[in-house]
């Protein structure tokens, strides 16, 4: 497992077109097992609303966890 917290530094956060982004990345790589963990929510980076759901603004920080 590796792990790495990144800070949102886009200004509107993580809404539909970056999360659509950040899942159609997760996507390519279906043998991994790809989870975010923001707000004290664990967040399947391969789910788009999931990812929009957890609400995450500027200044975020997101651990990604392969």
């Amino acid at each position: 497992m590796v792990s790495k917290v990144v800070k949102v530094v886009n200004a509107e956060g993580l809404h539909m077109r970056p999360a659509g982004i950040v899942a159609k990345a997760a996507k390519e790589h279906p043998e991994c097992e790809i989870m975010m963990k923001a707000n004290g929510k664990n967040i399947k980076a391969k789910a788009v609303m999931q990812i929009m759901a957890a609400g995450i603004k500027k200044d975020t920080e997101v651990e990604i966890i392969v």
